[in-house]
């Protein structure tokens, strides 16, 4: 009877690894792992306008290598959906281009991640984080990088708006600050920042550890998901 009961639960263990590597086919993403490095979760409390007289950007300095994508919160209302807005990424000491994107504000929308099955982004007052994602920095860790996005030809009114902070409302952000027509302001823009990891079994533990040290909530959310894993892993042996 035991030899049945453990037959049927293989039978249905492999079954079940079967829909889902199915249901994931096609779907997984170059980066399998995703680390959220500086950024919160709070909306942002004001908006300021991207258009032809106005750049905005930010400076940051990633926890970690192997930086991979960026978001920002927007809010489109009424900005023009046929124009363009383009995102570039830099060291902060160097004038070229390490990412030069381009996007029709008709593109930017909130978006799925089918692989993880996460929703997107909550909307706040109609404005969401929107993801860029660009080949892996390698060398991310401990170096300043800027970002700023603009958009020339568009007229006053007719942009899309970034969210920011009139304060220094961030996990992980170490130093930085937001830009305007690329002179220093005392805001910061509403953004988060990602890693993937390239490397060893050994390397990706310390990645996760020193996460961890630098993000005692984030900490505590997963060590309390992993006790209640393993409560109520013991409870249902005990009740068998």
């Amino acid at each position: 009877m035991k030899n049945i009961r453990l037959l049927i639960i293989v039978i249905v263990l492999v079954a079940g690894a079967g829909i889902f590597a199915m249901s994931i086919y096609k779907k997984i993403p170059d980066n399998i792992f995703c680390f959220l490095d500086i950024g919160t979760h709070h909306p942002p409390g004001d908006f300021i306008e991207i258009n032809g007289s106005t750049a905005v950007g930010q400076t940051f300095v990633p926890s970690f290598s192997d930086l991979f994508k960026v978001s920002v919160f927007v809010l489109k209302n009424e900005a023009d959906p046929d124009s363009e807005l383009i995102f570039h990424l830099r060291r902060k000491d160097s004038e070229a281009d390490l990412v030069t994107k381009k996007f029709r504000i008709s593109e930017i929308e909130p978006r799925r991640n089918d692989f993880y099955q996460i929703p997107p982004d909550p909307e706040h007052k109609g404005g969401f984080h929107y993801h860029i994602q660009f080949p892996v920095i390698r060398d991310s860790k401990d170096k300043e990088f800027y970002f700023y996005l603009e958009a020339p030809g568009v007229r006053s009114g007719k942009g899309i708006k970034l969210g920011i902070w009139k304060v220094k409302y961030y996990e992980a952000l170490r130093s930085g600050s937001m830009y305007i027509n690329q002179k220093p302001s005392d805001y910061f823009i509403a953004f988060r920042t990602f890693n993937t990891w390239i490397g060893t079994p050994g390397s990706l533990l310390n990645d996760i550890k020193e996460r961890l040290s630098k993000d005692k909530p984030f900490a505590i959310f997963y060590a309390s998901i992993v006790t209640l894993t393993i409560i109520g892993i013991l409870l249902t042996v005990r009740a068998k």
